[in-house]
Formats: C-alpha cells, structure tokens, sequence
C-alpha cells in the first residue's frame, strides 16, 4: 500500500490490485487504483460475499473475475455472481458495467482491445 502512495511515476489508473476481500478492500480502494475480485466457490470470495461488496463500495474501479487453477474453483462464478445481483434488482446496465465495461476500460488503456459494436 504505501509503495503504491509514494510511487510518483505510477499510474493509478493502470494499477490493479487483484483478490481484494472485505478485509483488504478498504485499504486498497482509497488509492484510486482498479480492484479485482476473484470469486471462488469455498474460500477466498463467495458470489453474496461479492455483491455485498459491491453494494457498500459500488463499481467504480471494480472488477469481478472467477478462476480455474488450484483446489476448488469456479469457471462459472462470474454468471453466478451476475445471476444473484438479478435476483436482488440490480439493473442491467449496473451488471454489464461490471462483468463487461469494467475490464475493457481497464484493459483497453493497452490499446490491444477495443469493444466493437456490430
């Protein structure tokens, strides 16, 4: 944390802290940088763990991904996540703007991925 505050040439719009939790989340958030939540099905971060998250820090600068490695993970966690926001009443465009604009802002900065609208 204090190497991202004192780091003067760092761009905190390209900085993203992955695995953020409640426990992290606002130490991180302040620092006007991009947080990740990877959603896993038993430990790190539930879908309603998320979305409670998401309800008291909103979505600016958030970013929710799910992950397939080590012990039990998810792949689907991201649609879980969007499935359970629907059933609580969050708008489509609240859901699409973090499962989809979200990360082609963040990734887009590089310039190698760009959202076509057909």
């Amino acid at each position: 944390r204090d190497l991202i505050v004192q780091h003067p040439k760092w761009r905190r719009d390209l900085l993203l802290v992955d695995h953020i939790t409640e426990e992290t989340i606002e130490m991180v958030k302040p620092l006007g940088v991009w947080v990740a939540m990877t959603v896993y099905p038993f430990t790190k971060l539930s879908p309603e763990r998320a979305v409670a998250m998401f309800k008291r820090y909103g979505s600016e600068r958030i970013m929710v991904n799910s992950s397939c490695d080590w012990g039990e993970s998810d792949c689907l966690s991201v649609p879980r996540v969007v499935r359970l926001m629907r059933r609580e009443g969050w708008s489509e465009q609240e859901i699409e703007n973090l499962v989809w604009k979200n990360p082609i802002r963040f990734w887009g900065q590089s310039g190698r991925l760009v959202e076509r609208v057909d």
